[in-house]
């Protein structure tokens, strides 16, 4: 309906026109037209594939960014996890102490053999770090977000030195649970011990899990915020300076200070 409106019009343009004593013969063909119109046309086209294009770009490099994030924020939450496992894995080695202090009822010596097989033990927890290479999970994003690099170091850095910290907490606590035992020989039987080092690794890992939570909590709201943005504002964020947030600073007591200090507070 419209199309052949235009052609009547443009049909009609093409003929004379008399005013008066004057006339017009403009001779308008319909190609006369038709040549601007298309030469928009192909124009607004390339105009909207070019920022097709530019807009597909910037999804793929936004995807990036998010995926080097999701990377590192993976990673931190892997670390911490194999930092608690090594607690898990253990349990067997309180069953063994435990029956070797039944069978040979000698404290000290079931607590040197608790100090040998537990270090021993932890050696093999830090190989599976290791072998995962976390601390390398910033490279990707340290490309988008330079000050990652630094950041992220010194959250690992400061995870490692509570999860020390911790351990050397564990292994006195538990020289405690057994050496408690000396006045305990006619009515000890292997699950007093092994309830006590159950107890003493409860109260660690709780303490442990909170204070890694607490020191990796500044990096880790930081790559979830950029996992969140959506592309626009992350690309523009992205090309300014951003000051990336490192582990925080907070005092990391003992378990034995952190035990104390939640008892207190409960009463």
């Amino acid at each position: 309906m419209i199309e052949a409106a235009a052609l009547l019009l443009l049909q009609g343009l093409a003929k004379k026109i008399s005013i008066g004593p004057l006339e017009f013969n403009p001779e308008i063909k319909i190609g006369d037209f038709l040549t601007p119109i298309s030469l928009i046309i192909t124009v607004l086209t390339f105009a909207w594939t070019i920022r097709k294009d530019i807009v597909t770009r910037q999804g793929t490099e936004a995807d990036k960014v998010r995926a080097a994030a999701a990377k590192a924020l993976g990673k931190l939450q892997r670390w911490r996890e194999l930092a608690l496992w090594y607690y898990r894995d253990i349990q067997s080695l309180f069953v063994a102490t435990s029956n070797l202090l039944a069978k040979e009822f000698d404290v000290d010596s079931a607590r040197d053999h608790l100090w040998t097989v537990l270090p021993e033990a932890r050696v093999k927890s830090s190989e599976r770090i290791l072998n995962e290479a976390l601390e390398t999970a910033y490279v990707e994003l340290a490309s988008y977000y330079p000050g990652v690099y630094d950041a992220f170091r010194a959250t690992v850095a400061t995870m490692k030195r509570i999860e020390e910290e911790r351990f050397g907490d564990f292994l006195q606590l538990c020289q405690n649970a057994v050496l408690n035992l000396r006045d305990r020989q006619k009515d000890y039987v292997p699950p007093i011990l092994g309830n006590a080092l159950r107890g003493v690794t409860g109260a660690v890992t709780g303490v442990l899990s909170d204070q890694l939570n607490t020191a990796s909590a500044p990096i880790e709201q930081f790559l979830v915020s950029i996992i969140k943005q959506n592309d626009h504002a992350l690309l523009e964020r992205k090309s300014s300076v951003i000051d990336v947030p490192g582990p925080s600073t907070q005092h990391f007591p003992s378990v034995v200070e952190a035990v104390g200090a939640a008892k207190k507070a409960a009463r």
